[in-house]
């Protein structure tokens, strides 16, 4: 080194002292990207919102399932008549828990009125009211035969909220259907027949049927045939004698019987 100093040649070892302290240190100071012609630095040259944080707030929400819309979608009306029920709606089973959820509104879909000779039932409506599920309910049915109220009809709104929150709450317990009436025209077999098919659709349908005289039940029906293939699906019509003249099927009905 004194040798150096007395040779003049301390800018060379000021040089060397230099590259070895930056060489240990790492990168200096000044050891940025060079300038833009712009002015902005080669670190800003990226885009805005393009950065990790930036592609993850513009990343779409995704809408979770939660309780408060879990089956909501799952409610579609039933509309295919089978041997045991219309659509997911089987007769002797529970109904579906998706029918139930609260987003349903099961309460508005309750039902209670009289069959038959001042038979009373409970249930609940679907397919725009074209499906009655009848339930095996008893609150309906100890109001109407209370000494107190024998011949009032039907009850008050306040007491059939009653009814219906009761109703629900059973449902959701299990409760099974005790059978189903198609009221209205919609829902059909797979082979087309529904509310509003004819005995001549009938016949083409599933063969030759044999038409019997009914008491009158839900409307002034007294006329059924038992459509075989479907084992518990009944077809009603007014009379048997307007059934052969080409009248319409005024309802229809899946019972199992549990004998």
């Amino acid at each position: 080194m004194f040798y150096l100093l007395r040779h003049g040649a301390y800018p060379r070892l000021t040089a060397v002292l230099s590259g070895l302290v930056l060489s240990a240190c790492g990168p200096s100071l000044d050891s940025r990207p060079p300038s833009r012609p712009d002015g902005q630095s080669g670190a800003s040259a990226r885009p805005s919102g393009s950065g990790p944080r930036a592609r993850r707030a513009h990343r779409p929400a995704v809408r979770r399932r939660t309780s408060a819309t879990a089956g909501a979608k799952t409610t579609s009306p039933p509309t295919l008549i089978h041997g045991s029920g219309v659509g997911n709606l089987h007769a002797g089973r529970a109904i579906p828990a998706a029918y139930l959820h609260p987003t349903a509104k099961p309460e508005q879909r309750y039902t209670l009125g009289f069959h038959a000779d001042a038979q009373n039932y409970e249930g609940f409506r679907f397919s725009k009211g074209a499906v009655l599920v009848v339930m095996n309910r008893r609150l309906f049915r100890a109001w109407f035969d209370d000494p107190q109220r024998k011949g009032s009809g039907f009850p008050d709104p306040a007491t059939r909220a009653t009814f219906a929150r009761a109703a629900v709450k059973a449902a959701r317990g299990g409760a099974p259907i005790s059978w189903i009436v198609i009221q209205r025209p919609g829902p059909r077999t797979r082979k087309k027949i529904g509310v509003g098919s004819t005995l001549a659709d009938l016949t083409r349908a599933y063969g030759a049927l044999k038409l019997l005289t009914t008491p009158q039940d839900f409307g002034r029906d007294q006329c059924s045939v038992l459509i075989t293939p479907l084992k518990n699906v009944r077809a009603f019509f007014r009379t048997c004698r307007d059934a052969r003249a080409g009248g319409k099927i005024t309802r229809m009905s899946i019972w199992i019987s549990r004998n």
